[in-house]
Order: structure tokens, then C-alpha cells, then sequence
């Protein structure tokens, strides 16, 4: 018993070593992306598009990876995706959804278009589970000439507790990077958000970028409120 101990113990090592030692490789390729993507238009209507990008076969690190780590979370997120696809549909205010996979390629995609700021806040609390109530904070502020989007950070904490069980290897949080990119009808005046937003050179488009293991650790707020 005590010989067989020690090999699964060695095995463990062996798998969480090599995740280490590849992780400063894996960072100057991004591993895993996850993209949100909004626009937003003069009438405060607008789009938003949330997607996953592993590369597919076109990225030989997924491939080593998948031989030391459990990927099939990546089963999860379809079928998370498929549910809220047809959640969405159902939603007033909501129209265009459009849910496109490619597993091949490593991609997956979810859209949506939104009338206005209570249409979306609604929808996004439908697909939680929830009934959106006038106490209940909104995830997302569209006025004349404004936007802002709430910090999020502390919910995906939560959420990432909550599904500890379900998650191979914290190494893997070192290997995704979560992308916010806003675009607005006008250049922005003012602007309060994390250091990291980067602007187009129209003052159009702003994006921000972290490493999901820095969100964890740092409590990185990403909180972004600006005046166009």
C-alpha cells in the first residue's frame, strides 16, 4: 500500500511540476482567452459577444497540457453556453442571439444584441437564475453619454469556490486571460478604470487584460466607468 501511495504521489508531482516549468512559455502565448466584447451605439442600444479561444489544434501547448491536466471543463462550457443561448431568446429587449462553436479551431462564441441598459441588466440575471429587482445591483450602466460596468472580481472568487471540486489544477488560472473590450460612438472625455486600459488611437475602443490568477490574488478591480 505504502509503494502505491508513493507512485500516485509521484505522479502528482511529476503533473504539477511540468504545469510550472511550462508556464512562463504558456504566457507568452496565451493558453486560454476569454473575450468580453461590447458595443455600444448612440440610442444606448448595443452588442455584446463573450467567447472562448484555446487555439484548437493550432496551439501545440493545449496539446501538452491535455496529457497533465483535466480539460474537460471545456465539455462544461458548451453546455453552459447552449442553456444561455436559449435563455436569452426568451428575453424582451434581447434579439440576434447567435451561439457558434468550432472545436477544431478551439473556439466557441455567444451574442447577443440588447435594446437598452434594463433589457440586458434583466436578461443577465434571467440566465443566472434570478429575477432582476430594483435593490439588485446592474451589472452594466448605459446612460446619454455613459458606461459603466461593475467590478466583477469578488463574483468570480465566488464562483471559482464554489466550482474548487470541479477545477484540474490551479496552475491553469496562470494560463487564462480574461479581455474586456468597450466600444463606444464617440471619443471618450473621461475615464476612471484600472491602469491596465489601453485606448485605440480614436478613443473609440478601450481594453483591459488580465491573467485570471491575478484577479484571485490581487482582488484586481476591474471596474471601468467612462463618459464619452
Amino acid at each position: 500500500m505504502s509503494t502505491l501511495k508513493s507512485y500516485i504521489l509521484k505522479i502528482k508531482f511529476k503533473k504539477s511540476f511540468i504545469i510550472i516549468l511550462l508556464t512562463p512559455l504558456l504566457l507568452l502565448q496565451s493558453c486560454i482567452e476569454i473575450v468580453e466584447e461590447v458595443t455600444i451605439h448612440q440610442d444606448q442600444s448595443g452588442n455584446i459577444a463573450l467567447s472562448v479561444n484555446t487555439g484548437g489544434n493550432n496551439n501545440p501547448f493545449m496539446a501538452l497540457i491535455n496529457q497533465f491536466a483535466d480539460m474537460s471543463f471545456m465539455d462544461d462550457i458548451t453546455t453552459n453556453a447552449m442553456r444561455v443561448n436559449d435563455i436569452l431568446k426568451n428575453q424582451e429587449g434581447i434579439s440576434n442571439v447567435r451561439y457558434t462553436e468550432s472545436r477544431r479551431k478551439g473556439q466557441l462564441e455567444l451574442a447577443f444584441d440588447f435594446e437598452d441598459e434594463k433589457s440586458l441588466n434583466n436578461a443577465l440575471y434571467a440566465v443566472g437564475g434570478y429575477e432582476k429587482s430594483f435593490f439588485q445591483p446592474k451589472l452594466y450602466k448605459i446612460k446619454k453619454n455613459k458606461f459603466v460596468r461593475k467590478n466583477t472580481t469578488g463574483w468570480i472568487i465566488k464562483l471559482i469556490e464554489q466550482e474548487k471540486e470541479n477545477i484540474p489544477d490551479e496552475a491553469i488560472f496562470d494560463l487564462i486571460e480574461v479581455k474586456s473590450v468597450y466600444h463606444f460612438p464617440h471619443d471618450a472625455r473621461c475615464i476612471r478604470a484600472p491602469k491596465n486600459v489601453v485606448s485605440s488611437d480614436d478613443n473609440h475602443t478601450y481594453t483591459s487584460s488580465n491573467y485570471l490568477s491575478d484577479l484571485i490574488d490581487k482582488k484586481t478591480n476591474t471596474r471601468i466607468k467612462i463618459k464619452y
